[in-house]
């Protein structure tokens, strides 16, 4: 059923890139450089992206056909300075620089800086020491009885000692806020966004998208930003699939023993798991994978808790005998207690598997909550086989580009991802050149 059609127009530029989406063809018969941009799929990464193009004064309509079941729902995010990968280091310095800015920008607090708990076996500690040292970032290590006395919510066991460091570094970032910051900034910079209208075919001789509620949009470049559709709509187009699954992950949301809310305010217990007396923590000890992120006010009642990639994978009408085969390769990248097993989207909000053991670690860590969820969500991560994302020109179509499959690690890195594909689109040298030796780069996916 074709959605309701919205379309808000920047103050130049918005209008005009849809006159010539109508427009008559050009001689080649495909579309040219004063066609916009289109990017379809309306999360975090295709509104990054639309923005920047738009920020560039580059013609650009950002297109979402509203399904609220997607990669980039939810309320909160982590963010931190320290990042195990050299590639994903640079990232991390690139966004958060983006991140201010877009606040500056917009007058919006996306970041909530409040520093960051890991937990961590003797390995991680030493690179994560050595990293912070190498970057000059601020860190302490803690032991138990010093992390409760500074987050009194809190409160490891005391074995383990030397397994606790804290660092300044981190942030929650606002999911939403940061959502309606690149919408609004792509309007005001001239750009178009089209909402609740999916995209039905897609002409890549003519260089033609057609959506839902009839309208053609022509365009210079196409960028696909569709999360776990992203096979389906390759597949439709007649571009090579790429090796990557959806998953549908759970996040639980835990109140205050007795049945009160978070408070936002005052002394009590109830207002110790607020973001301004609680920190981000990362438990990433053998086993365990588990995030917390405290309760935002204005939020979810409740502190969230969650384990990473743990949650089963999610069949779509792209899904087939070879990637069905490869999920033993992607499941290297999840948690240990993760299967292969298959859901169709049915799945219930408790996944019973992994409530246990998020209850477990609330009522070990967390000890003025209740140990059982007051509240459970669902989410979509799109992995890919090798644990890395897709960025960059499709093999099969240069005038397309694939931003994808971040595996639940993409949204923190958003303004930087958006920045590289919006540059990338315009078929600017630079960032092809760097793309092509890059580990992101879709052809190393191609099924």
């Amino acid at each position: 059923m074709a959605g309701r059609w919205f379309l808000r127009l920047g103050a130049c530029g918005g209008a005009a890139g849809l006159a010539v989406a109508a427009g008559a063809a050009h001689a080649d018969g495909g579309g040219g450089r004063g066609d916009p941009v289109v990017v379809v799929g309306g999360g975090v990464m295709g509104s990054a992206t639309a923005y920047y193009l738009a920020k560039r004064g580059v013609p650009c309509v950002l297109v979402d056909d509203g399904n609220p079941f997607k990669s980039s729902w939810g309320e909160t995010r982590i963010a931190r300075d320290v990042q195990f990968e050299p590639v994903f280091r640079h990232l991390m310095k690139r966004a958060l620089t983006l991140w201010n800015d877009l606040e500056k920008a917009e007058g919006e607090d996306v970041l909530i800086p409040m520093g960051i708990v890991t937990l961590a076996d003797s390995p991680q500690l030493r690179t994560l020491r050595d990293l912070n040292d190498s970057f000059g970032n601020e860190y302490q290590d803690l032991t138990a009885a010093e992390c409760t006395e500074r987050f009194p919510a809190f409160s490891p066991p005391a074995e383990l000692d030397g397994g606790i460091v804290f660092q300044r570094g981190g942030w929650a970032v606002l999911a939403q806020t940061a959502l309606s910051c690149f919408q609004s900034g792509i309007v005001r910079c001239g750009g178009s966004v089209v909402e609740n209208n999916g995209v039905v075919s897609i002409d890549r001789g003519a260089r033609e998208v057609t959506l839902e509620g009839g309208e053609v949009l022509r365009y210079r470049s196409l960028v696909l930003t569709c999360g776990p559709d992203t096979n389906a709509v390759l597949q439709t187009n007649g571009l090579r699939r790429l090796k990557i699954m959806p998953s549908v992950e759970e996040q639980l949301y835990y109140t205050p023993r007795g049945g009160s809310d978070v408070a936002v305010a005052g002394d009590g217990v109830d207002a110790l798991h607020t973001v301004e007396r609680l920190p981000l923590v990362l438990d990433v000890r053998s086993g365990q994978n588990i995030y917390m992120i405290p309760h935002v006010p204005g939020g979810v009642n409740g502190v969230k808790v969650a384990v990473h990639r743990a949650g089963p994978f999610l069949s779509t009408p792209a899904t087939c005998p070879e990637l069905l085969a490869l999920r033993p390769k992607f499941r290297e990248h999840s948690h240990p207690s993760a299967d292969d097993s298959l859901c169709c989207g049915d799945l219930p909000l408790d996944n019973l598997k992994l409530t246990p053991l998020v209850n477990s670690w609330v009522a070990r860590f967390l000890p003025h909550l209740e140990p059982v969820p007051a509240h459970s969500y669902r989410c979509v991560y799109t992995n890919s086989v090798d644990g890395h994302p897709a960025m960059g020109v499709h093999p099969d179509d240069p005038n397309i580009v694939v931003l994808c499959a971040f595996g639940g690690e993409g949204f923190k890195f958003a303004p930087a991802y958006g920045e590289a594909a919006a540059l990338c689109a315009l078929h600017e040298e630079q960032a092809v050149c760097a793309l092509r030796d890059d580990p992101f780069d879709p052809a190393r996916l191609l099924l």
